[in-house]
């Protein structure tokens, strides 16, 4: 990195500048993983390190376009991994023992459920919703809530219908629950036969079905004492989050 500034090598100095944050959070996240966070960043980080410079060697006019693309992905990987080591400790553990065949892998495709999809390229209306919702998941999942209807939404999901969008259980109560609506672009809440979308009497009508009657029985006292708190996250077209807090 310091050869790389005193010899006016401006992607140099940005490459060494990334990867050395790339190391810290790598080691920082291998402590409380017993390694595996480590192994597969670094293993990880080889790579991007590879394809950086295969991109330099075409000396191509894009070329620090791409080299920038390849470092936010990076970053974007280190960021996730950093803020969910908790996830990656069975992996470690794994490795650890020796029990190593597959975990790199299994630990690359956990890590990228963590990061939102780039918003596909022309969305219709039902896309738009998935794609809202997709984006509104990962974001309270990383929040460290656990979602009981489900699993994440994916970009890539068939749509839904018009039931409730995530109902979480709360990392650290209060509240004890969330209850979550996405929504795309200008898109808002809309009027039911069962009142407004988010209202208590819409999700009392839907609870059930989202959660099951057992976990929907806990939720509906939980609403009598204020601990479920309504989230309205909206998702902009570039993939950015507002929460409002009904």
């Amino acid at each position: 990195m310091v050869n790389a500034i005193q010899t006016g090598d401006v992607i140099g100095g940005i490459l060494s500048v990334g990867f050395l944050a790339w190391d810290v959070v790598s080691i920082a996240a291998g402590i409380v993983t017993f390694g595996g966070a480590t192994v597969v960043m670094q293993g990880v980080k080889g790579a991007l390190r590879g394809g950086i410079k295969a991109v330099l060697k075409r000396g191509s006019k894009a070329v620090v376009k791409q080299v920038a693309k390849q470092v936010a992905q990076g970053a974007e990987l280190a960021k996730a991994i950093a803020k969910h080591t908790d996830d990656l400790i069975p992996f470690g553990k794994k490795m650890a023992t020796g029990k190593a065949k597959g975990v790199t892998e299994e630990v690359v495709e956990k890590v990228k459920q963590l990061i939102p999809d780039k918003p596909p390229a022309n969305m219709d209306n039902a896309r738009k919703g998935i794609y809202g919702e997709h984006v509104a998941d990962v974001h309270v999942h990383n929040q460290g809530h656990t979602k009981l209807n489900g699993d994440l939404t994916k970009s890539t999901d068939a749509p839904k219908g018009k039931g409730i969008d995530g109902v979480w259980k709360g990392a650290n109560p209060p509240p004890e629950y969330i209850i979550t609506e996405a929504k795309y672009g200008s898109s808002k809440l809309g009027r039911t036969k069962d009142g407004k979308q988010m209202s208590d009497k819409w999700i009392d009508k839907r609870i059930e079905k989202a959660v099951g009657k057992k976990e929907a029985i806990k939720i509906r006292s939980a609403m009598r004492r204020g601990q479920v708190e309504k989230q309205l996250i909206n998702v902009d077209k570039v993939g950015k989050v507002t929460v409002e807090i009904l």
